[in-house]
């Protein structure tokens, strides 16, 4: 941890949410079964003169009673980046992250209303993450969390089995999903214990379509997820998080590409099987590669 970050104080927060200095990067949630890029985690990063982790921002925002309007403006942030081009989008579903304490708040579930109506979010591709930052009653959240899932929006519970009160907050909450924590995805592969204990998470929620494993980072341990019958995974092996406006580059990259090609067959004359046009192909076939592994597809399903 920086100097920098050990001076946050109440003061900065408040200056980073009055000024809105967040940003929001998204990473890809893969049904690996599918070969499919079905969902993005929406990670919003604090900046004041430098990038702030956002563990540490948040964990001070807690510390200094104002959690409710970190968490508020992070999802406001999320939303409005994510949707403002839903052509580039198609119909992934979005994550946004929330503290148990901010469900609690009597002013939830309006204010998320608003920010849905603001942004232009349909709430049956929202997925609302309850993170376990801090310790919780999950029977505080059931009258909230149904209301939610009424409104049609899913809730998934976030770093399952890196705290006390994952088993219960299963149980009392029913979950749309479950999102296993990197403590035990890592090593999955070669670690018996581990692969009981995500064994019998997938058939506590009944199949692997409700699982999302999280710390992805080679394929021996994607592979033994899938073996088990984890059908949903993110983590540094399909790719980081990413700036909303890099989604527009690929793009682009890509449009450019196809019409560097077409002048070459419609304007010059060459054939589709001429080394120059051959090239072009290549280069196309890479770019869209790129898009898939790293971040686009269709809802999820």
């Amino acid at each position: 941890m920086t100097n920098f970050s050990n001076a946050i104080d109440r003061r900065l927060i408040e200056q980073i949410l009055r000024n809105r200095c967040l940003i929001a990067a998204y990473q890809p949630v893969v049904n690996h079964v599918k070969e499919q890029v079905v969902a993005f985690e929406a990670l919003c990063r604090p900046w004041w003169r430098e990038s702030i982790r956002p563990d540490v921002f948040f964990e001070r925002a807690v510390r200094f009673g104002i959690s409710y309007e970190a968490d508020i403006a992070a999802i406001q942030c999320a939303l409005d980046m994510f949707w403002y081009k839903p052509a580039h989008i198609g119909n992934s579903v979005l994550s946004v992250n929330a503290l148990p304490i901010t469900l609690m708040n009597p002013h939830f579930l309006t204010d998320l209303e608003q920010m849905l109506v603001r942004s232009g979010t349909d709430p049956y591709r929202l997925v609302l993450e309850i993170t376990e930052t801090v310790p919780y009653d999950s029977t505080a959240l059931i009258d909230t969390v149904q209301i939610l899932q009424g409104m049609g929006i899913r809730i998934a519970l976030d770093d399952v089995g890196q705290g006390s009160s994952s088993l219960t907050a299963i149980a009392n909450l029913e979950p749309d999903f479950i999102k296993i924590d990197r403590s035990l995805i890592e090593g999955m592969a070669h670690s018996p214990k581990k692969l009981r204990v995500v064994s019998a998470l997938v058939r506590y929620m009944g199949d692997g379509q409700g699982i999302v494993a999280e710390g992805i980072e080679n394929l021996e341990d994607l592979l033994a997820v899938t073996n088990v019958g984890v059908q949903l995974s993110q983590g540094y092996y399909w790719g980081k998080s990413m700036h909303v406006n890099e989604i527009d580059r690929l793009h682009m990259n890509i449009e450019l590409k196809r019409f560097s090609m077409y002048k070459l067959n419609q304007m010059d004359g060459f054939p589709l099987s001429a080394p120059r046009m051959m090239e072009k192909s290549k280069e196309i076939d890479a770019l869209v590669n790129e898009v898939l592994k790293r971040d686009f597809s269709h809802g999820m399903q």
